[in-house]
This record gives structure tokens, C-alpha cells and sequence, in this order.
């Protein structure tokens, strides 16, 4: 069903309703057509298909047709894969929780900053909690959450989050020296999960494992975090290989292998 012109409206309104239209149309589309669907005139159609062809969301495909662009694909990319994880994952992470009553977390790993995003989450039931809210932006440097990703990267990649990684988002505290986070990154490798744990500023701890995809690339992480008191009295073993066990079911309800990613599906004792 086409979408219906919205009569008035400011700049950001009318650019809005020209994605949603060139969503619905053909592979490749013209000015005429376009001001005919939105009932505008075709110099205001083609002023802003000028601004959306400098951000890459359109590109011209001739001399008089348009055809969306390559940074609109990646965006509805990125949204839909979201939201497969998500679903995917959901009764998965609820179950870990119900287990534990713990902030359980999925990330998934976004390549074109080489970060990860909270894709999903359940908070503790416990009035004391730490909690990261869904859609958070969080540094591959820091936590198990990260670092379970980071550890998984090619070379290349991991080389240039440590190029950056400064100070804690959170703690403010210094980076590790390069050499001791590729010893921990390879610890991580060789048990298949992180455990990270802040005594002296946020007095938190958590543990996560890497979640991966058909390709056996990493695609994010699937984790449990709590204030420090509760998880030094916790059987940390047990926690582990719960984790364990949710991320590798992850893995495969995406289409992915853990074992394909160099995981022992064994704790380390």
C-alpha cells in the first residue's frame, strides 16, 4: 500500500515521508514519480533527494533515476538484525535469568565503530542491582561483555580497540597496557568466556560468553552482571557454565557454532 502524502510538515517531516515512499517503490525510481506519490512539487522532491544523496541514503542510478543507497541498506540491516537477535535470543536470556535473578544482557558487535550495543536485557530482581539499559553503546576494552567479543575479532580489529581504548566509560579507570589485555583476550579464547571484575571503583563483576554466527564470525555476547558482594558469594562455576550453555544455545538458534569460535565448552577451574 502506498504511503499517503502528509499535507504541510517542516524539512525533516517531508524527508521522512521521501524514505518511506522509496522504501515502497521500485529498485530504481524518478523525480516525477516521486513528487507524484508525495503530491509535491518536483524542485522540492529533487532539493531533497539532493541532501539524502550526500548522506549516501539515496544514489543516483542515471542520468534521471535514483535507487536507495548503500548506507540505507546498511541502517535496515543493522535494525533488522537487531531485531532477529533479539527475538531469537529472548527466551534464552529469560531463562538465564530465571535462573539466577541476575542482569542478563545480550550485545551485539557493530563493525562500523567497533563497538557493541545492548540489544536486550532483564534486570535483577534484587533491589540492589547494576543494570545497562537496552541500546547502550559499551567499549569492547572493558567488561566481560566486551571483551567476550573483542577476544573473538581478527587481529586487525581487536589492534584498533586497543589503539583506542583509553580510560573506563564508567570507572575512569586506565586502560591495560597492550600486552596484558592480549593476554587476557587469549585466556578468553582458550576458556570461551570473560570474567571481568572491578574491586576498587564500581565494585561490580560479570561473566559472558561470545555469541556466534553461520559464518563462525562473533556476532555479540550473552552475559550476567552483579554488584560484587553477591557474586563473590554466588557458585561462580555453575554461573559459568550456565552462561556457557545460553550463549552456545544462542549460537545456534542464529545458525552459528561455538565450537567454530575455538570455545571449550568446559570451565576452567
Amino acid at each position: 500500500m502506498p504511503v499517503r502524502p502528509m499535507q504541510g510538515g517542516g524539512t525533516g517531516t517531508r524527508v521522512v515521508k521521501v524514505l518511506q515512499n522509496v522504501a515502497e517503490m521500485g529498485e530504481e525510481f524518478t523525480v516525477t514519480a516521486l513528487a507524484r506519490r508525495l503530491e509535491l512539487a518536483p524542485s522540492t522532491v529533487h532539493r531533497l533527494l539532493q541532501s539524502l544523496v550526500r548522506t549516501g541514503m539515496i544514489e543516483r542510478s542515471g542520468a534521471e533515476s535514483y535507487r536507495p543507497g548503500r548506507e540505507l541498506f546498511r541502517m535496515a540491516s543493522l535494525l533488522v538484525q537487531r531485531f532477529d537477535v533479539r527475538a531469537m535470543t529472548r527466551p534464552i536470556l529469560h531463562e538465564l535469568w530465571t535462573q539466577w535473578q541476575e542482569t542478563c544482557s545480550v550485545c551485539l558487535y557493530e563493525s562500523v565503530g567497533r563497538t557493541a550495543k545492548i540489544v536486550d536485557m532483564i534486570a535483577s530482581a534484587h533491589p540492589l542491582q547494576y543494570v545497562i539499559a537496552s541500546s547502550t553503546t559499551i567499549s569492547l576494552a572493558w567488561g566481560s561483555l566486551g571483551r567476550s567479543i573483542l577476544a573473538f575479532l581478527p587481529d586487525k580489529d581487536i589492534n584498533a580497540v586497543i589503539a583506542k581504548a583509553e580510560r573506563g566509560p564508567l570507572s575512569g579507570r586506565k586502560a591495560l597496557p597492550r600486552a596484558e589485555l592480549l593476554r587476557e583476550l587469549d585466556k578468553i579464547r582458550r576458556r570461551g568466556y570473560a570474567r571481568f571484575e572491578d574491586r576498587s571503583t564500581l565494585n561490580i563483576a560479570g561473566i559472558a560468553a561470545p555469541i556466534f554466527g553461520a559464518q563462525g564470525s562473533v556476532l555479540g555476547s550473552m552475559g550476567v552482571t552483579m554488584p560484587l558482594g553477591r557474586f563473590n558469594l554466588c557458585n561462580t562455576k555453575s554461573l559459568t557454565e550456565a552462561i556457557l550453555a545460553a550463549a552456545s544455545r544462542a549460537s545456534s538458534a542464529l545458525g552459528g557454532d561455538n565450537r567454530r569460535g575455538s570455545i571449550r565448552n568446559s570451565v576452567a577451574k
